[in-house]
C-alpha cells in the first residue's frame, strides 16, 4: 500500500501532495505521544509541496507547540508557523488562538496578545455555527475559549501596568465568558480575582464562594474567598468555608 501512495504522488499535483502528507502527520500525531518526530517530518514534507499551505503550516506550529518543555527557539518556530498560516487563512479563528495560547505560555501578556484574541473573536462572530471545519473546535467551545484567555490577559496587563481600564475590561470579558459557562468553578474563581482587582470585593466574595460550592476540592478559591471574607469583616462565614479532600 505504501508504494502504491508513494507512486501517487509523483503524479499529482503539488497541493494534493501535500494535503496527503498533512493527512500523514495528522495520523502520526493522534496515533500516540511518540509520533511527533514523525508528524513534524509529514508536516515539512507538505511545506515542500506547497509553501503556501496554511493547513500544513498550522499543524506543524501546533505540533511544535505541544512538545514540553518548550525551548525558545521551539517557540520562535511555533510562532513564525502559526503568523504564515494566519497570513494565508485571514479568517481563522482557531489559528489566532492557538498562537494566543503559545504566546500566553511564553509569558506575553501584553497588548499584542489582548488584540491577537480580539482579532480571533471578530474571526469567531463570521464563523458558521453549525458546521466547523475538520479538526477545529465548535464556534461555541472556541468563543469561551477566546473569552477566558481574553480576560485573563486583559487583567494581567492592568496589574502590571496598574491601569484602571484592562482591569475593567476583564470584568466585563469575565462575565460574557461566566455567562456561556456558569457552573465552570475556575472560570468562576477568576471572575471573581479580576471583581476583586477593580474593587468590587463584595461581588468577588459571592463569585469565589460560588467556586467553592462548584467545586469544593479545589484549594485555591477557598484560600482567596477566606482572605476577602476576611477583609470585609465577614469572619464566621470565612470559618465556614470547608475544603473537601478526596480520599
Amino acid at each position: 500500500m505504501g508504494w502504491l501512495v508513494w507512486q501517487l504522488l509523483e503524479v499529482w499535483p503539488a497541493e494534493l501532495h501535500s494535503r496527503v502528507h498533512v493527512r500523514l502527520a495528522r495520523i502520526h500525531a493522534a496515533l500516540s505521544h511518540d509520533g511527533t518526530q514523525e508528524a513534524e517530518a509529514a508536516y515539512h514534507a507538505a511545506l515542500s509541496a506547497d509553501p503556501d499551505s496554511a493547513e500544513a503550516h498550522r499543524g506543524l506550529a501546533a505540533t511544535l507547540a505541544s512538545r514540553w518543555p518548550l525551548k525558545p527557539s521551539i517557540v520562535e518556530e511555533a510562532e513564525s508557523h502559526f503568523r504564515a498560516a494566519m497570513r494565508l487563512s485571514h479568517d481563522d479563528a482557531d489559528v489566532r488562538v492557538e498562537l494566543a495560547e503559545l504566546l500566553a505560555s511564553d509569558g506575553r501578556w501584553g497588548q499584542p496578545l489582548v488584540s491577537l484574541l480580539r482579532d480571533a473573536a471578530a474571526a469567531l462572530e463570521k464563523a458558521p455555527s453549525s458546521q466547523p471545519q475538520p479538526g477545529a473546535s465548535t464556534v461555541p467551545a472556541m468563543r469561551l475559549r477566546v473569552l477566558r484567555l481574553l480576560a485573563r490577559a486583559q487583567l494581567v496587563s492592568g496589574a502590571a501596568s496598574g491601569a484602571r481600564r484592562p482591569v475593567e475590561e476583564a470584568v466585563t470579558t469575565y462575565q460574557q465568558a461566566v455567562a456561556q459557562s456558569p457552573s465552570d468553578a475556575a472560570l468562576r474563581y477568576e471572575y471573581g480575582v479580576a471583581l476583586f482587582a477593580a474593587g468590587a470585593s463584595e461581588k468577588a466574595a459571592a463569585e469565589l464562594v460560588e467556586a467553592t460550592r462548584l467545586k469544593p476540592q479545589l484549594a485555591t478559591p477557598h484560600v482567596a474567598a477566606a482572605r476577602v471574607l476576611h477583609r470585609l469583616g465577614r469572619v464566621r462565614l470565612c470559618c465556614g468555608l470547608r475544603l473537601v479532600v478526596p480520599h
